[in-house]
């Protein structure tokens, strides 16, 4: 991913109150409890694979959940 940068956060914070987004985000979140589930059964590559997926998901929803308070720094 590339770093997040103000204009990111300026529409992911002002995202946030929008009923779609907090759809898509919900997905996101079911996405990520949905591969934590599945990295349970894997090992090797497949394992690492999801487990970069699983980081990348984290990481939208860190952002998304943190925009506000990012900005202001």
């Amino acid at each position: 991913m590339t770093p997040v940068d103000e204009r990111l956060l300026k529409a992911m914070a002002g995202l946030r109150y929008d009923n779609r987004f907090t759809i898509v985000m919900e997905w996101f979140s079911d996405s990520l409890a949905d591969q934590d589930q599945k990295m349970r059964r894997l090992s090797g590559e497949p394992l690492i694979r999801a487990q970069g997926e699983s980081l990348c998901l984290e990481r939208v929803l860190e952002i998304a959940g943190s925009a506000d308070a990012l900005l202001k720094r």
